[in-house]
């Protein structure tokens, strides 16, 4: 890759997380806006190193509801041409 003028990156960069990450999250927003973002997450892994970032996403008071909606779903939704579907309780409720 790096003869093709890509820079090798060392592979641990992507599990740092800064102290200051979710605070960050709305200077992103403003800079690359909200329907060019997507969050993930290795769940259903019990050995996650960041086993509650979607409850700290969702936490974060700086964000919209629609952003956040857009962020967890919408976006991704988009981007793989998925439709929601109508999901019914089993007691139909």
């Amino acid at each position: 890759m790096a003869k093709q003028g890509f820079r090798v990156m060392d592979s641990d960069l992507h599990v740092i997380e800064p102290r200051t990450l979710w605070e960050l999250c709305k200077y992103v927003v403003a800079e690359i806006g909200d329907e060019n973002l997507v969050l993930s997450t290795d769940w259903p892994h019990d050995d996650s190193r960041f086993p509650h970032s979607i409850d700290s996403f969702l936490a974060l008071p700086h964000l919209s509801a629609e952003t956040k909606r857009k962020v967890l779903w919408g976006n991704c939704a988009r981007l793989y041409n998925l439709q929601p579907v109508s999901v019914e309780s089993p007691g139909g409720n």
